[in-house]
């Protein structure tokens, strides 16, 4: 949208603009400018962006300013006629003119792309951006510097000598069947000759243009003053300015589109690592089993001796069942029994570690499957539009794997218990620590559940993007919330649950007290939920 020659045919249709008064200037979003023309009939409307990837310059058909978040610019040229606007030879600066002052627009690229008014000798009064660094100072220190290395292919001289953009020097190199990386060195006179006759061909084509072609190709929309024969014409436009707004607005989609698949990326590449690293760990079942029947050992040894309230010991050397003598570690200021039941303890763990895991497999291995297809599909993606399909595609997939992948301090910080695919739910263990589930880990449209009018822990359901739990859901984390409240005990609990976002905390109240402002009620019995030990 920058390239030399598009720039010389919008300055052909900014002559329009000449004698035309500037009635308004002013940006009203992050890099981009608006200047409006008032030609006694209509206003034009002037656009300049300075958008990394995105600069550019043209005229709006349509435009509506805001009616607040805007600010004025360049008060000095309000009123000023447009006496004429021009590009500078070799250069990607557009220039108007309004009586004695010009308005710079400066199309580098990058960091580099500004606006700058000039005074009648050439200094800075005032930039679009960055006017602490530039006002005062000469025009000439923002002038692009031209590279003294000679270019050394025949793509190089195209670009950087003749100023065409990349895809018509490659349309030149193929008209005349001459590959762009040729050496410019050892080229026959007779077909640099050729190569400088197309070059005046096809300038002249561009001159006369009166249609302005847009393609894709290599994640990019680009213009074309002519037929590029070669490519897939998307769109064809009478009027240069429109054919650069269409680039201007698809390029802001694409670059949108391609932000959304690096998201995605990211995202599914924590994921495998995540749940590749969890069937490893189910892997290493069996290490545990072994670890279980040592700990065994080492109870049975200890709980099997006479005096169990010795203490003191470090280490006891036994024989195990194979004859091989093992050194059992002990804590020294434990007794005997003590350090049995250590080890029972231990067993315990190991094996509700070994059972959790089991349930979990299958649905872990499945989801990996589903990572692992989902990679492959998108690093099939060629065009970043794709991946708004991608993502009605694997929507599911997308919205469900971060339920399981909870930070291990969360699940340290709360008990949570996995009660269907897709759905955990977080028990509290104090009241400070309820205060800090509900008002600090919990999501407005979480669901928070709490055994009615009895003390009790709060509970968070954390359930898939976008998905109601079932009533089955609801009645799992409704009888887990029974249990872990003072009506454990009872035959028949009535449970209250809301979304998390009609939970307040009463001014000056304790900590852990709250109040609903809408709920609902399920009669659950209590049920200790899997995998909880003897919590």
């Amino acid at each position: 949208m920058r390239d030399y020659f598009t720039l010389k045919q919008l300055v052909r249709e900014f002559q329009s603009l000449i004698g035309s008064v500037v009635v308004e200037c002013f940006t009203q979003e992050k890099n981009s400018l608006y200047i409006q023309f008032y030609n006694g009939e209509k206003i034009e409307t002037l656009q300049f962006s300075t958008e990394s990837g995105l600069e550019a310059i043209f005229l709006r058909k349509v435009f509506s300013k805001a009616r607040s978040n805007f600010k004025d610019l360049f008060p000095e040229i309000i009123g000023l006629k447009c006496n004429a606007v021009h590009l500078i030879e070799g250069e990607r600066i557009v220039v108007f003119d309004f009586n004695g002052l010009e308005l710079w627009f400066v199309l580098f690229g990058g960091a580099k792309t500004n606006a700058f008014l000039i005074d009648k000798g050439g200094k800075i009064i005032d930039s679009f951006l960055k006017p602490k660094e530039f006002v005062g100072k000469s025009i000439e220190i923002i002038r692009e510097k031209k590279t003294k290395q000679e270019p050394e292919t025949v793509g190089e001289y195209l670009q950087r000598v003749k100023y065409f953009p990349k895809e018509i020097a490659n349309y030149i190199c193929k008209k005349i069947n001459l590959d762009c990386n040729a050496k410019l060195e050892v080229l026959p006179q007779d077909i640099m000759h050729l190569v400088d006759e197309t070059i005046e061909q096809t300038k002249q084509k561009i001159e006369d243009a009166s249609e302005f072609y847009v393609y894709f190709a290599n994640h990019k929309y680009f213009i074309s003053p002519i037929d590029l024969e070669d490519s897939t014409i998307l769109k064809k436009f009478q009027s240069i300015s429109e054919a650069v707004n269409f680039v201007y607005v698809q390029s802001i989609v694409y670059k949108q589109a391609k932000e959304k698949y690096k998201e995605i990326e990211r995202q599914l590449e924590t994921d495998y690592k995540y749940f590749n690293k969890e069937l490893e760990d189910f892997q290493r079942t069996k290490q545990i089993e072994s670890k279980i029947k040592e700990y065994q050992l080492f109870a049975d040894f200890l709980i099997s001796q006479t005096d169990l309230t010795k203490k003191g010991y470090k280490t006891i050397d036994i024989v195990d069942f194979a004859g091989r003598t093992i050194r059992m570690p002990l804590k020294p200021e434990l007794n005997l029994r003590e350090n049995a039941e250590n080890y029972y303890q231990k067993i315990k763990k190991l094996k509700l570690l070994i059972a959790t895991s089991s349930r979990k497999i299958d649905v872990i291995q499945k989801k990996f499957e589903t990572i692992k297809l989902a990679i492959e599909t998108l690093r099939k993606i060629e065009n970043y539009l794709e991946i708004y399909d991608f993502e009605k595609q694997f929507a599911d997939l997308l919205n469900q794997v971060e339920v399981f992948k909870q930070p291990k301090e969360t699940t340290e910080r709360f008990r949570s218990f996995e009660i269907d695919e897709g759905a955990v739910l977080y028990v509290g263990k104090n009241a400070k620590n309820n205060e800090e589930l509900t008002f600090g880990f919990a999501k407005p449209n979480d669901y928070w559940f709490h055994a009615q009018d009895v003390g009790g822990s709060h509970c968070v359901l954390k359930y898939s993007k976008g998905k109601e739990p079932t009533k089955e859901i609801i009645k799992k984390a409704a009888e887990i919330a029974a249990y872990y409240s003072k009506a454990r005990n009872s035959d028949y609990v009535p449970v209250s649950y809301t979304q998390r976002k009609y939970i307040r905390k009463p001014k000056k109240a304790e900590k852990g007290t709250v109040v609903m402002m809408r709920e609902e009620v399920v009669f659950v019995t209590p049920k200790k939920p899997e995998g909880s030990g003897t919590d």
